[in-house]
């Protein structure tokens, strides 16, 4: 697993040491670390700031607090999704965590950061499993049963920590089903947040119970497990187009984006479905560059878009494909200059061998001659070099020389390149 530092999402895992002596005796002595599916364990710091927060606020000494619930959490603004009147939040992913500790039977929920430098306190009820009074009994047995399996935990270690009632919209209760055929009309039921240790799940369920779903997209760890893929998906392409270890890259923001079949990034030549994709737009940094990338949904399709990243040639590389290109011109290496550059993976043929090409990542660099433009294919360390085609430039003559003079001062007034460099 990738460990990357998000600036504006959390995809990295928590190497904290575990609770103090002093701190792990206010954890719920049931409790215990998922061992499967979400192996998390809420650092001390994040314990501790709750627990003292609660003591200042309530009088109440720490060692009295238990923790009874966490879950990892990735909060969709600054605000940490408790809001406050006026106040204005910056919409980014923030890695942090969700707490619930009690004390004589008083429950508070908490959201924090993932160091628990910033933390707040929720005013949403907090109901333990017996208290759900509109939720019937057989459904809470139900919803607790299958959450359990899911996270291999028992009944008893589950909270039901929010609970509200809903219209969904369709028999699938809004969340659609490849395999099933949704029918458009108003379902009554409810939306419940179920709690075990290191993990929250949000069920939709219908009003008889015989419809629970769990709501993978807005539960903790399929957020996770959907960063995780797409956090690989790029750092692998980035490593692979610009050379360098993986370590060296970083990415700094994930969004959510809308876009055509095509990722808004359409391949030459290639039919582009006119549906509408809630896709995923992720920024890389490394080594001075930034890579802009599409993914797909389902995280197995990634397109660079090359017009909004940020990528230059190394030196090294435009001196030796500047050099092959005097070779090749007979003209100096000063009077060349490379008018196009971008990364590019491709295939060489090594004549001496039968095997098949082989798959290279490099740059693609266009240099203009002022006769032709020469375009050369050169891996990221500038040791395989290739020229691919040549670019004949539009004859002079066929333009009144009139109307060429204009135009070249023209284009030297926009390129601020002297007339006889163009």
């Amino acid at each position: 697993m990738l460990n990357i530092i998000l600036l504006t999402v959390m995809l990295s895992i928590n190497s904290e040491l575990l609770f103090t002596t002093s701190s792990s005796a206010a954890i719920h002595n049931t409790t215990k670390t998922l061992s499967t599916k979400a192996n998390q364990i809420l650092p001390s710091v994040v314990a501790q700031s709750v627990l003292r927060d609660i003591s200042r606020r309530m009088l109440i000494p720490q060692d009295k607090i238990r923790i009874i619930a966490y879950s990892q959490q990735y909060w969709r603004n600054s605000c940490l999704e408790i809001y406050r009147p006026n106040e204005f939040c910056t919409q980014a992913f923030v890695d942090g965590w969700q707490v619930i500790a009690t004390y004589n039977n008083k429950k508070w929920r908490y959201h924090t950061n993932k160091n628990g430098s910033v933390l707040r306190l929720s005013t949403t009820d907090i109901f333990s499993n017996k208290e759900i009074i509109n939720l019937p009994t057989s459904i809470r047995e139900s919803l607790l049963r299958s959450a359990a399996q899911y996270l291999n935990l028992k009944t008893s270690e589950l909270l039901i920590v929010q609970i509200s009632q809903e219209n969904w919209k369709d028999s699938c209760l809004g969340l659609e089903d490849f395999n099933q055929v949704c029918t458009t009309a108003l379902v009554s039921g409810w939306k419940v947040v179920v709690m075990g240790m290191g993990q929250s799940l949000i069920y939709h369920i219908d009003q008889t119970g015989s419809v629970i779903k769990l709501n993978k997209s807005a539960s903790g760890i399929n957020i996770t497990n959907s960063f995780n893929s797409i956090s690989n998906a790029v750092i692998t392409d980035a490593q692979q187009r610009l050379g360098i270890d993986k370590y060296q890259l970083r990415i700094t923001q994930i969004q959510r984006i809308t876009t055509d079949g095509c990722l808004d990034l359409p391949k030459l030549g290639e039919f582009c479905t006119q549906i509408t994709l809630k896709s995923w737009q992720v920024r890389v940094k490394g080594n001075k560059q930034l890579l802009v990338y599409h993914v797909h949904p389902d995280q197995k399709q990634v397109r660079l878009n090359i017009s909004a990243s940020r990528m230059t040639l190394p030196i090294f590389i435009s001196n030796r494909v500047l050099h092959q290109a005097s070779q090749i011109s007979g003209l100096p290496k000063q009077s060349l200059k490379i008018v196009k550059c971008q990364p590019k993976q491709w295939e060489f043929n090594d004549v001496d061998k039968i095997e098949k090409p082989l798959k290279v990542s490099g740059w693609e660099v266009i240099v203009n001659t002022y006769k032709e433009r020469l375009v050369f294919l050169i891996d990221h360390h500038g040791k395989l070099i290739q020229q691919v085609n040549s670019l004949n430039a539009i004859s002079n003559s066929t333009l009144p020389s009139r109307i060429l003079e204009k135009v070249l001062v023209k284009a030297s007034q926009d390129t601020r390149l002297t007339v006889n460099k163009l």
